[in-house]
């Protein structure tokens, strides 16, 4: 469970929070975020406000969340993968070990969680399959899933 409420159909549970692409109005160049519930976390903004901080393996590596795609961070590895996944669910738990990086952090919630329906850019990868969040609906082949964020 997580301290932000995610609707119980939602295919971005904290579970799964997929690593994706996005851009908005305030930032037009695609970026990095994860998908958590009807949100995103913009990574570029968690990073450049410490938000990684408690997590030291993966200091040498916070350039990749500035990037305009995901092949930095993929070329980064597995156990990179599953270290920065791992501490983005704990920061996003109810259980939150570290409330001040986000949680009880007001300024950074209300710069890094951005309600999927004020991205213009949105594409997350799923572990086994890719989501895009179209406007206007976009034909997907079976094994991905699109999510409608109108």
């Amino acid at each position: 469970m997580s301290w932000l409420p995610v609707p119980e159909d939602s295919p971005f549970s904290i579970a799964n929070i997929p690593f994706g692409v996005i851009s908005t109005s305030k930032s037009p160049t695609p970026h990095i975020a994860v998908a958590i519930g009807n949100h995103a976390l913009d990574l570029k903004v968690f990073t450049d406000d410490d938000g990684f901080s408690l997590l030291k393996e993966a200091s040498q590596h916070l350039s990749v969340f500035q990037e305009e795609t995901l092949n930095s961070f993929a070329s980064l590895g597995q156990a990179v993968h599953r270290s920065v996944r791992t501490y983005l669910q704990a920061v996003l738990s109810e259980a939150c070990p570290y409330p001040g990086v986000l949680r009880d952090n007001e300024k950074l919630r209300a710069a890094a969680l951005i309600p999927l329906s004020e991205c213009q850019t949105l594409f997350f990868q799923l572990r086994d399959a890719s989501v895009r969040v179209a406007r206007p609906r976009v034909g997907r082949s079976a094994s991905s899933y699109q999510y409608d964020c109108d």
